[in-house]
């Protein structure tokens, strides 16, 4: 049982939802201000609800995540299926969760589905949507529709703030009873590299190393992947030119070869982005922290590999993007063959199911130029 909290500083608790949900449904800031008051009133936890920290972290958000979370700062995102396509949602749940699984404190994940739920499942395309299948998570769907004021959203306040109370005091206590231990996987920005070390303690060339094997991993993938995408286009050249004047029906039955000629494609091209998705999210935490760590204690030398490292990432992907808008131009020329057309326009969705993992992959990517930038 928790204990009355006082003056203590209070538990940050980060609030992730898409502003087009609550335009329509007017609900986040009354979440925020009743988990705040329940979490007190019922359990006597002192919390900071924060719902607006893109805009006070700015462009330096995904370093602190990691602080934060071994802070045991909580994470709660207010999930519909609009909040799982915004890329900034997924790529900050997805990371939060990464730096969770890290430290062991994956329960400080909360995640409140406030409307698609039956779209929600562990086999999903979209690694934001298999974290979210994969915790036991809070229905407010009927809650939200009740209305603020209502019973039923009171209810489910209090239990969510029993859960978050219950959460935090796990996460702390785990993490003060391994604090030892976690110490040896922290990001650079809490690693130090003093003269009395443990002998067997990481070492700048070991993280170095590690950073380097997760930037090589992408090559393969990126190559793959572009390939695929320009396997479609040059079907979708050859399809527009192959029905162009033709009767309905010859063009219908060419459309249905189409479909079931790259369907496997479309398939490869899912799987492929839901991969590079998941290792662009666990390697950006290492790659963050080595750049601080040369920042701190590297040589020119180590300083230059890395940046070269990075930077020629960064142009690889660079032209995989070039496929990626060709293939997004194309898909969008499909549009209205889609709209009357249940074969294509199956075919094509897992194709557009990976288009939207690898670019949001790619966002995160493109921040990785900055890593390689060092002080004189």
């Amino acid at each position: 049982m928790s204990v009355l909290q006082g003056e203590q500083s209070p538990t940050q608790v980060f609030l992730s939802y898409a502003h087009d949900d609550d335009n329509v449904l007017s609900f986040v800031k009354k979440f925020a201000d009743d988990l705040t008051y329940y979490s007190y009133a019922d359990r006597g936890r002192n919390i900071k609800v924060f719902w607006d920290y893109e805009i006070e972290w700015g462009e330096d958000w995904r370093d602190k995540i990691y602080e934060n979370v071994r802070g045991a700062s909580a994470f709660v995102p207010l999930v519909t299926i609009r909040y799982l396509d915004r890329p900034m949602c997924r790529e900050e749940l997805v990371l939060f969760v990464d730096s969770a699984e890290k430290l062991g404190v994956v329960d400080l994940f909360l995640p409140v589905v406030v409307l698609g739920q039956g779209l929600i499942r562990d086999d999903s395309d979209n690694a934001a949507t298999r974290h979210v299948a994969t915790r036991q998570y809070i229905n407010l769907r009927e809650a939200v529709l009740a209305g603020t004021d209502s019973a039923t959203w009171r209810r489910q306040l209090v239990a969510l703030a029993n859960k978050l109370v219950n959460a935090i005091e796990r996460a702390e206590e785990h993490l003060a009873n391994n604090a030892e231990r976690l110490a040896d996987i922290a990001p650079a920005s809490d690693l130090e590299l003093p003269e009395d070390r443990p002998d067997d303690a990481p070492s700048l060339q070991d993280h170095y190393q590690a950073a380097v094997r997760d930037v090589e991993e992408f090559g393969p993938i990126l190559s793959s992947f572009a390939e695929v995408l320009n396997d479609f286009k040059e079907h979708e050249t050859r399809l527009t030119r192959d029905i162009a004047g033709k009767p309905s029906s010859v063009a219908q039955a060419r459309l249905i070869t189409f479909a079931k000629e790259f369907g496997p494609k479309a398939h490869e091209a899912e799987e492929l982005g839901r991969t590079l998705e998941e290792k662009v999210a666990s390697a950006d935490q290492n790659l963050r922290a080595v750049s601080k760590l040369l920042a701190q204690y590297g040589t020119r030398e180590l300083r230059n590999a890395f940046s070269e490292e990075v930077e020629s990432t960064v142009e690889f992907m660079q032209s995989i993007e070039q496929a990626d808008s060709a293939a997004e131009h194309a898909l969008d020329q499909f549009k209205s063959i889609e709209v009357l057309n249940v074969p294509v326009r199956r075919a094509l969705r897992p194709l557009r199911n990976g288009l939207r993992s690898a670019s949001s992959a790619m966002r995160t990517m493109l921040t990785w130029r900055d890593l390689g930038h060092f002080p004189e």
